[in-house]
Order: C-alpha cells, then structure tokens, then sequence
C-alpha cells in the first residue's frame, strides 16, 4: 500500500531519486543493474529467485504515478 508507484527505472525517472526506483530493479528486465554502482549484485545469477513477477504485484493507493510509470503498469498488466 503506496501513493506511488515506484517502477521508474533510472532512465525513465524525472528526479533520478533511487527510492523511486525499487519495483523497476525487481522485475527481470526493466533495469540492467551491472552498470550501477551498488546494485551489481541484483544481476548476479543466484538473484533470479529475488526477482518479482509483475503478476504477483498489486497496487493498492496509488494517487501520484508518473506517466511512465502509468506506461510500465499497464504494459506489464500490474494490477492497480
């Protein structure tokens, strides 16, 4: 339960605040974290099993999401 969305992903993110960013790193494919320092472990292979699904994702209160984040919920069919 959140008023945002939080799936930007670096190149997507108006403000470039990483606490905006954590769906969009879980979900395989959205954020290729080898080239940010800090989250290289994210695209390890044993961190396939840490990755989300955006099936198993449901927003409950969003109020303040992004256009593209509004893009990203709906391409990935995220419930909200």
């Amino acid at each position: 339960v959140d008023a945002h969305a939080d799936i930007n992903t670096p190149e997507t993110s108006d403000s470039g605040n990483m606490h905006g960013m954590p769906i969009s790193f879980l979900i395989e494919g959205m954020v290729d974290s080898k080239g940010i320092p800090g989250f290289e472990w994210l695209s390890k292979p044993e961190m396939s099993a840490a990755r989300l699904n955006p099936d198993s994702i449901v927003y409950v209160g969003l109020r303040d999401v992004d256009s593209l984040e509004r893009k990203f919920i709906r391409e990935k069919n995220i419930k909200a």
